[in-house]
């Protein structure tokens, strides 16, 4: 069965696949534009599950729009990054959108725990835990489907097979983001409105900086008076203090799940790619972003 959020669907049923899809993304033009915005870092990753209505933690592990544009080289943005990252280090408490926490997750365990003691007091918002009780919930559903199923721009379905190496992958991957999540503060702010809005109005409300790790929603959070900062301005900071991270190896390991926007050599390419087993994969996207082109990949349905 495909996974239509938890609707069985006659697999050799086209029209019925068709309509079920249609009717979850009515207007595919508008859905692919809003892809390349994210590819382009002009919309959040949040407004994709605003409209495909659906978990925010089901958008950042299924990655429709190919990627996570988490990091921002560019000086200006590193400088405020690091900044704010300061902050969050020097007081021992940040606020934290689901965007990070998900990258968290990707961590080895040794580099997380370390991250984690830097920053005791960790405060997300009331509406991010409960969004990753529903993305536990669509990824344990998915369980019982044997691919994913989406609609082409000119209306043809695309199928893409769902293996239970993929499968076990998604469960731990949600399993951790929902550990990492109710392991933090609960904050409910005073208007909720969603997860990702909420990560921004609970770091108003509390005076905190952000740590979010989507680069149009860090400049969301700006534009409101927030100090946001990524992982990359965290681990920097954190490195210049003698905490004990492996930066290299930390970027490969971020990179080969499709974070962009880092600061790797060639000779991180190299491996990554090499670790794919010179298949076509996340390396080529960090060499697509660098050459000013942007990655894309089949949209999980």
């Amino acid at each position: 069965m495909p996974d239509l959020g938890g609707v069985p669907i006659d697999p050799s049923d086209e029209a019925a696949l068709q309509a079920a899809l249609q009717k979850r993304i009515p207007d595919q033009a508008a859905y692919q534009r809003l892809l390349a915005s994210v590819q382009a870092g002009t919309a959040c990753m949040a407004d994709i599950a605003a409209f495909a209505e659906r978990p925010y933690g089901t958008v950042l592990l299924h990655r429709p729009a190919g990627f996570f544009p988490a990091a921002d080289l560019a000086p200006g943005p590193r400088s405020a990054g690091e900044k704010a990252a300061r902050q969050a280090v020097d007081a021992g408490a940040c606020a934290a959108d689901l965007s990070s926490l998900h990258v968290l997750g990707l961590l080895a365990d040794d580099d997380r725990l370390r991250i984690r003691s830097a920053l005791p007091s960790l405060t997300v918002a009331r509406s991010a835990v409960d969004d990753a009780l529903l993305t536990r919930d669509h990824v344990r559903n998915l369980s019982a489907a044997t691919y994913t199923a989406s609609l082409a721009p000119d209306g043809i379905i695309d199928r893409t097979t769902i293996t239970t190496t993929e499968q076990g992958l998604l469960r731990t991957r949600a399993e951790t983001l929902e550990t990492i999540t109710a392991a933090a503060h609960a904050g409910r702010p005073t208007t909720p409105v969603a997860a990702a809005a909420d990560a921004i109005a609970v770091a108003r409300e509390n005076q905190l900086p952000l740590w979010c790790d989507d680069i149009a929603l860090r400049q969301k959070a700006r534009m409101a008076g927030v100090a946001t900062f990524s992982l990359l301005d965290l681990i920097t900071v954190l490195a210049a203090d003698g905490t004990a991270l492996g930066q290299s190896a930390t970027f490969r390991r971020l990179a080969g799940q499709y974070v962009v926007d880092l600061p790797l050599s060639a000779a991180d390419i190299t491996a990554i790619i090499a670790d794919a087993g010179w298949q076509p994969g996340p390396a080529h996207a960090a060499l697509a972003r660098s050459a000013g082109f942007l990655f894309a990949e089949s949209v999980s349905a």
